[in-house]
């Protein structure tokens, strides 16, 4: 092909072509259509020459009949076919989440329901994750086991040495901890004996404190203070961690003491002392504020309720630390003076002075025995528990007697009481009072004061005015004590 000089080569385009090529293809459409629409033939037949009767007329050709429309689906299939696409979505939504919160069989039973309306790629990876979920969850679980087993084998002795001393609430509450630590631990058969153990000898021993306590209860009511205390203490012995309750139990035995037992001694002139011997200070008037003194002296159940609470030791003569059978209301012997004062201060009192202890014994018309001038009118009947008093009834070693014992007056026996009201301040044993004197020899140690006999001693020891100065240390067999207060 020659080129026109000076020009150059255009690169033929393909579009004509294809145009060309759409109108070809369109005007075949619209031919087709035509054709398709057009009446059909009709054929005229000619009669047989040899037929003499006429032809019937034809007939009058109708309307072309229109073609038949192209068949696709209906409104009702392409609703129904929305409506599962729109089921197979929110079904494979609910595994989704089901999976996110590890719930694997709800995430299953959604692809389940999935599966039934269409089979998806979103389906088979789901449950690929579900399975794969499954076994990261079981290898946990496995490893959290294998470290609760470790732990629990640690921990179970402590628990175990806090189930054999009683204590029953720390071992609950370490073992419900342990449990929060290790929420596999329920799962674990030895860990549920064990606890299933704690929770039935928990409420077995509770049930034992509570009997305990009810009977301790009763014997206090009925006035017999050892045998409370004793009951009490066996009952804590069920139930360590119930000691505050049994220690309120003790402070109210305490308080009841105080104030049934105690007597009144008014502020009023009083005569003490003598001019018999020096060291009585000679007759005197006195006149002292107003005081409360015990009753009674102490008695060895009342002694026993101060060494259960303070732990303090117990006299030396108690077998395994108790009060001698039978002795409960006999007063308690072998005490020091501070073992006394130690006694007083538990209980809210003080010893009295030698001079509170005159007063209370003497009254207003300086008698010289607490119950009245003279020992005894009957040579066989003594107010109080004195040596005379074992030399006429033998039947018995020289003993201590109970506090009340000269309350009431019988063939043996005469009323103790003072002027006062105040029992015992003669004989039965000596009684600590607060009063120093210097002591003999020449380091100048001082005594303490005590005053009202024992059943070891005459009638003169037994005096209202009569002192005995001895070392603060000694603990003798008839040396006791009473204890005294002030009115606020």
């Amino acid at each position: 092909m020659n080129m026109i000089p000076g020009t150059a080569t255009r690169k033929s385009s393909p579009w004509p072509l294809l145009a060309i090529l759409l109108l070809i293809g369109l005007l075949s459409v619209f031919l087709f259509l035509q054709w398709q629409k057009r009446p059909p033939a009709v054929v005229k037949e000619h009669p047989p020459e040899a037929v003499s009767e006429p032809a019937p007329p034809s007939p009058t050709p109708g309307p072309a009949s229109p073609p038949a429309p192209i068949s696709g689906p209906s409104a009702a299939e392409l609703a129904a076919r929305a409506k599962q696409e729109a089921d197979l979505l929110l079904r494979l939504e609910e595994a989704r989440e089901a999976l996110k919160g590890k719930r694997w069989d709800a995430a299953l039973a959604s692809l389940a329901d999935a599966r039934r309306i269409r089979e998806v790629a979103a389906i088979k990876e789901i449950e690929d994750a579900v399975s794969a979920g499954r076994k990261a969850e079981a290898d946990a679980a496995a490893a959290a086991r294998f470290k609760m087993l470790e732990a629990w084998a640690a921990r179970k002795p402590a628990l175990k040495e806090l189930q054999d001393k009683s204590f029953w609430d720390q071992a609950t509450h370490a073992l419900a901890d342990f449990a929060r630590e290790h929420p596999a631990a329920p799962e674990d058969g030895d860990f549920r004996a064990f606890e299933k153990e704690l929770v039935e000898l928990r409420r077995d021993s509770n049930g034992a404190f509570d009997n305990g306590m009810k009977k301790a209860k009763a014997l206090a009511s009925e006035g017999k203070t050892g045998a409370a205390i004793e009951t009490a203490k066996i009952a804590l012995l069920n139930y360590p961690e119930r000691n505050p309750e049994v220690k309120k139990f003790l402070q109210g035995l305490r308080q009841n003491d105080v104030a049934a037992k105690m007597v009144r001694i008014p502020d009023h002139e009083c005569w003490v002392g003598s001019d018999d011997h020096p060291d009585e200070g000679g007759r005197r008037k006195v006149r002292l504020p107003t005081f409360f003194i015990d009753k009674y002296e102490v008695t060895n159940d009342e002694y026993l309720l101060f060494v259960t609470e303070t732990g303090h030791p117990p006299p030396s003569h108690w077998p395994l630390g108790q009060p001698p059978p039978g002795l409960g209301n006999h007063p308690v012997v072998k005490v020091s003076a501070a073992d006394a004062e130690k006694y007083a201060a538990w209980a809210g009192k003080r010893l009295p002075s030698a001079g509170e202890w005159e007063v209370a014994a003497r009254g207003i018309d300086g008698r010289e025995f607490p119950w009245g001038a003279v020992f005894n009118k009957k040579e066989n009947v003594f107010h109080c528990n004195s040596l005379e008093y074992w030399q006429v009834y033998k039947q018995s070693a020289r003993a201590t007697t109970p506090v009340d014992f000269f309350d009431r007056a019988d063939g043996q026996r005469a009323n103790g009481e003072s002027a006062w009201g105040v029992q015992g301040l003669g004989g039965n044993v000596w009684e600590w009072t607060s009063t120093r004197v210097p002591g003999p020899g020449p380091a100048g140690a001082e005594f303490q004061i005590l005053k009202g006999g024992s059943f070891m001693t005459l009638a003169r020891a037994v005096r209202c005015a009569n002192v005995w100065a001895e070392d603060p240390r000694y603990q003798g067999v008839d040396v006791g004590f009473r204890c005294a207060m002030v009115v606020k």
